[in-house]
């Protein structure tokens, strides 16, 4: 492919191999990476010179998807920063050889683990002599997680290079790519309605009633950024928090390059395009600008702005775009793969969990909590007026008591 040979080309050009040969990115770099993620057109000013941007339109635009792309770009920085080959030679020796890799993947969704490595990846830099199994398998989950934002590796082994506290789905080596990525996102909705009638009921109420306001002051809840897909919308009771992918602009770029697929294209069809399926992409943007952080809802947008400036959200949540990323036929869009969680999240606005030692003695349903909690508390203020009235009636004998002992004589 002509997008395969820009970014072999650039590859050839480099020099020394460093045990950490990703720690540094420039420019140049970024562009190969916009080309290999969403076959970007290369830019022919010199990035020396270039302090505006060009007159074509801003997304084919490397200078201007550099700045909007910023927070995606920190993560990518951040996460191959870390890659550290132990004792050369290593997998990867460049970005370039990176990109090559990810490129190969996306173009093969079709083939397992394994055949990736024998077949297509023989000659490639992460199959060389001399390069350890286990660095080469840490480079291939490299290239999935900038490519899908999903935490991947092969099964039992540790990636070693992200945060603390991530979780991973397993690439086994006999699983393809494709098989995969359908089992970070099954669809349809585990333990949803099964009526289709029933499923755009619910949630036509959910994207009417649920706003942040109602998740933070009712669920009592707080949003917490993710940089894994599968993460969004998750829910966990024990922190309160509930996570939001929030890079928005890794997910417009994804729009925009799928903008003209076929509805009815397969999985394998829709990965050799772009690695996040678009009805995926569809569906996390949709929740966090038309449900939860809607533009109707000023309270709701400001909590949006907060997590931005305090919390490192992608400012791009705040820019609500249609023309440019939806085709007519998205107005509304279905929640296939993230409903159930979209629904849980709603549950738990209604019936908020128990919060504390008390809560959680009573009744988990709120309905029935806040009945029972009615009760006792009618129970015990019964307890106290009749103690009340039991010391009014011994008070009342101990005066009758006196008075019929020590009369007072006229």
């Amino acid at each position: 492919m002509k997008v395969l040979g820009q970014i072999s080309d650039l590859g050839n050009q480099k020099m020394a191999v460093p045990t950490m040969p990703l720690a540094y990115c420039s420019k140049d770099h970024l562009d190969s990476l916009f080309r290999c993620l969403w076959s970007s057109p290369a830019c022919n000013i010199s990035h020396s010179s270039c302090a505006a941007p060009c007159q074509s339109q801003w997304h084919d635009c490397s200078f201007q998807q550099t700045q909007k792309l910023g927070p995606y770009l920190n993560f990518y920085k951040r996460l191959v920063s870390k890659y550290d080959t132990n004792l050369p030679p290593g997998a990867l020796t460049s970005h370039y050889d990176l990109h090559t890799l990810m490129q190969t993947i996306r173009c093969h969704p079709d083939l397992t683990r394994a055949e990736l490595v024998e077949t297509h990846l023989a000659d490639h830099a992460v199959c060389k002599s001399g390069v350890a199994t286990e660095d080469r398998d840490r480079a291939i989950d490299l290239a999935v997680r900038i490519m899908t934002m999903v935490n991947c590796q092969l099964q039992n082994r540790s990636l070693g290079y992200v945060e603390y506290g991530a979780t991973f789905h397993g690439w086994p080596a006999e699983t393809t790519f494709c098989d995969f990525m359908q089992s970070c996102f099954p669809s349809p909705l585990p333990g949803g309605p099964t009526s289709s009638d029933q499923v755009e009921t619910d949630e036509t109420l959910i994207k009417t009633n649920l706003t942040a306001v109602q998740v933070m002051k009712t669920a009592k809840l707080r949003f917490e950024a993710t940089d894994d897909l599968r993460n969004h919308l998750l829910v966990d009771r024990k922190r309160r928090t509930v996570q939001i992918f929030h890079h928005a602009a890794f997910l417009k770029e994804n729009l925009r390059c799928t903008r003209g697929q076929d509805r009815n294209a397969t999985m394998t069809e829709q990965l050799k395009v772009c690695a996040v399926p678009r009805q995926i992409a569809l569906e996390i943007l949709d929740s966090i600008q038309k449900v939860l952080f809607r533009h109707s809802d000023a309270k709701s947008r400001a909590i949006l702005r907060s997590l931005i400036s305090k919390e490192s959200f992608d400012p791009e949540c705040l820019q609500f775009e249609y023309s440019s990323l939806r085709v007519p036929g998205e107005e509304e869009v279905p929640y296939r793969y993230f409903g159930s969680r979209m629904a849980e999240l709603y549950e738990e606005v209604e019936n908020p969990s128990p919060d504390g030692l008390f809560e959680k003695w009573l009744e988990r349903k709120s309905g029935a909590r806040y009945v029972m909690l009615a009760t006792l508390i009618g129970v015990l203020f019964a307890v106290l007026l009749g103690f009340l009235s039991l010391a009014v009636s011994v008070y009342q004998s101990y005066i009758s008591y006196q008075a019929w002992k020590h009369p007072v004589v006229g």
